[in-house]
């Protein structure tokens, strides 16, 4: 499978995933470092890849808009690569959808870190949901 990754991922999500034999590559190796959201989805969209992001506003306007395929990472920075590694697989079966939103925490909680306990959320659009022109 194919991932863009949002500026804010750490580099170790992108090693993750190579190391899994996927391709990925950051949004500023697309010469995207300064796009707006919108632009990086429609970016991800046309490469039929994932584009994976902490920003937690960034997937709200997804699940508003719903366009491609998005993982959303809700963990500190520094565990995001163990923490989808922990659970590759079941996010890639997500994935296998068009315009999902698959969201990635420890834990299903707001307040409880602990490690090793992992949640996957994943939203798929209603079908008479209106989607951006050309997406479906």
């Amino acid at each position: 499978m194919r991932f863009v990754l949002d500026n804010d991922v750490p580099v170790s999500v992108r090693a993750m995933l190579q190391r899994y034999g996927h391709e990925s590559w950051s949004a500023h190796e697309a010469g995207l470092a300064e796009a707006e959201d919108d632009d990086l989805t429609v970016y991800a969209v046309e490469r039929r890849s994932v584009l994976v992001s902490l920003d937690a506003q960034f997937m709200q306007r997804r699940r508003a808009n719903a366009i491609g395929r998005h993982v959303r990472l809700r963990c500190p920075e520094p565990d995001a690569a163990m923490v989808l590694a922990g659970h590759l697989k079941e996010v890639l079966d997500y994935l296998e959808r068009d315009h999902v939103t698959v969201t990635v925490s420890r834990d299903g909680g707001e307040g409880g870190q602990r490690l090793g306990l992992a949640f996957v959320r994943a939203w798929h659009p209603p079908e008479d949901l209106p989607l951006l022109a050309g997406t479906r």
